[in-house]
């Protein structure tokens, strides 16, 4: 596959059921190169994707990572990551899973763009309510593309809601202890997950969204 400048391809679209890995090459007639990864859906396992350049016309030949997206774990949904980096004509990108999930992934041939670098949209703002149990979830149903921050509040009128970065954060012991009314923020991109689980069913969290 051939990306002028301006030019947008899906690369990979994929619905796995276990383990494995699935890679792709792409030549981008440009001097970089907009990677985007949508995780719609993260049921089991992790998911990680790493972008390298290509030297000659051998696989082999890959350079170290230009692109490493952070390691996706369930549960996550809709989760939107960008990344860009300068590019030496070839792409392989290699998405590596561990379990059932829903993916995409689009590359986009652009200029000027430096490494690892996060590309800001225009400003944008996002709300949305979720219910908690006693069952540790992601507390973000959609996270915002280009996500500069988050707001988590707990509106339950007696439940306290523990907050963690990972499933085994979002627990009494380790969690940040969310009291009914208090709230939360967090200056956090788009590819943080954010975990929840409450001391009784039913608890209600708001969320609100700014982005970049």
């Amino acid at each position: 596959m051939l990306l002028n400048h301006g030019v947008q391809s899906r690369l990979i679209l994929e619905s796995t059921t276990g383990a494995g890995s699935t890679s792709k090459e792409v030549s981008v007639e440009s001097d970089s190169a907009l990677v985007t990864l949508n995780v719609t859906s993260l049921a089991s396992g992790t998911l990680s994707v790493v972008v390298y350049g290509l030297a000659g016309t051998d696989i082999g030949a890959a350079t170290p990572p230009l692109i490493t997206f952070p390691v996706v774990s369930a549960p996550t949904t809709n989760l939107l990551l960008r990344a860009a980096s300068l590019v030496t004509q070839r792409l392989l990108v290699v998405a590596t899973y561990t379990g059932v999930c829903s993916y995409e992934i689009q590359v986009r041939a652009v200029n000027g763009a430096s490494g690892s670098t996060k590309i800001l949209a225009s400003d944008s703002l996002s709300m949305s309510q979720i219910t908690v149990g006693t069952s540790v979830i992601a507390i973000i149903p959609a996270s915002l593309a280009d996500r500069a921050g988050v707001i988590v509040k707990n509106w339950s009128p007696t439940q306290t809601v523990y907050v963690g970065a990972t499933p085994a954060e979002a627990v009494p012991g380790v969690g940040y202890p969310l009291a009914p009314k208090d709230a939360l923020a967090l200056d956090v991109s788009a590819g943080v997950a954010i975990y929840g689980v409450s001391d009784a069913p039913g608890a209600d969290l708001r969320l609100a969204q700014s982005g970049g």
